[in-house]
């Protein structure tokens, strides 16, 4: 069996329940393929000229991975950013900087090379 050859493999996706309240930090969904976190966040501050202190996210996503994460931005431009490996799309305007922790999320993972005993195995142990 192999995990996560490909980075369209594994898909991490960040949920929110954020909701506009018109605040002073502009919320983005960050989506990157082949690039972490830390990487991605730079590029975004020396595009738009901004701190790295101006940026929150909730966590550090895979860099071997097709991953969508919620970026929040004090006083962050209404554009959008697009690069090689990443683009960044506003949702909403909100009081606060996002909170570092661990958001929800939701994950897909491709297996290849599958043996019919490692699926039913799998299947076994997957919550009902």
């Amino acid at each position: 069996m192999k995990v996560k050859s490909q980075p369209e493999d594994f898909r991490v996706e960040e949920l929110s329940e954020a909701r506009c309240d018109g605040g002073a930090f502009a919320l983005y969904r960050l989506t990157k393929q082949s690039l972490g976190t830390p990487e991605a966040i730079d590029a975004i501050c020396r595009a738009w000229r901004l701190r790295r202190e101006a940026v929150g996210i909730g966590g550090l996503k895979d860099r071997h991975a097709i991953t969508q994460q919620f970026v929040s931005i004090e006083s962050g431009p209404t554009g959008r950013s697009h690069r090689k490996a990443s683009r960044l799309n506003i949702s909403v305007k909100r009081r606060e900087s996002l909170p570092r922790g661990h958001p929800r999320q939701s994950f897909e993972i491709v297996l290849r090379d599958l043996e019919r005993s490692d699926a039913r195995r799998i299947v076994a142990n997957c919550p009902a």
